[in-house]
């Protein structure tokens, strides 16, 4: 019991922006609920969830010094992690949802997504910014920036991939050969490289942005 409330305070303390940030949006969350009594929204929790995930893995990558470990299991992270990666920028595409017949308090649904968008960003940025703390040991720069360059883009695949395809990053498990050929389909349709290339170009500004504030 001792060692859950410290393990509760120790988060709570070396975290607390970013749970009070995530506290607001579940909050805007309850409130449309509450006063709406329906669940409409409640998407955005499960999607905000998936977002944390990547951002948890490196955090747990970095406190447990993975680069000291073997290289498949390195790998395993790493792969597990980028799957994860572009649930946290997904959340940008849930504006569509504005246009629905049950998104009835328009200017507040505007801002609940988009403070939800906000919290997916943040958690794109923070957990490539672990990333490539870890690699700033073993990799040199230049090949960190390329490395982060593609990372990006990738997301803004698989963002096109759970957006317009409708896949999730465990189908990589359960529905890898029909995800390969919806891949091999994408490289043949113009949208596919637009998306792909819009939403990777504007991760790679923001990151470089968030890169350019701590320097």
């Amino acid at each position: 019991m001792f060692r859950i409330q410290h393990l509760f305070r120790f988060v709570l303390h070396s975290y607390y922006p970013l749970i009070l940030s995530l506290a607001f949006v579940a909050f805007l969350l309850s409130l449309r609920i509450l006063v709406t009594g329906t669940f409409f929204y409640s998407f955005l929790a499960w999607n905000l969830f998936l977002a944390t995930i990547p951002y948890v893995i490196s955090q747990m990558a970095l406190f447990y010094n993975i680069v000291r470990v073997r290289k498949h299991l390195r790998f395993i992270v790493f792969a597990l992690w980028l799957a994860f990666l572009p649930n946290a920028p997904y959340i940008i595409t849930d504006i569509i949802h504005l246009h629905n017949i049950h998104s009835s308090w328009p200017w507040f649904d505007l801002f609940m997504v988009f403070a939800f968008a906000c919290n997916g960003l943040l958690l794109f940025v923070l957990s490539l910014a672990d990333v490539v703390e870890l690699l700033s040991s073993a990799v040199s720069k230049k090949w960190i920036q390329f490395l982060v360059f593609c990372i990006c883009i990738l997301s803004g695949f698989g963002i096109y991939l759970g957006r317009f395809l409708r896949f999730n990053s465990w189908d990589l498990l359960f529905k890898p050969e029909h995800l390969f050929l919806e891949v091999l389909g994408s490289l043949t349709y113009p949208y596919a490289y637009l998306m792909t290339f819009s939403f990777g170009l504007f991760l790679w500004i923001i990151f470089s942005i968030f890169n350019w504030i701590k320097q």
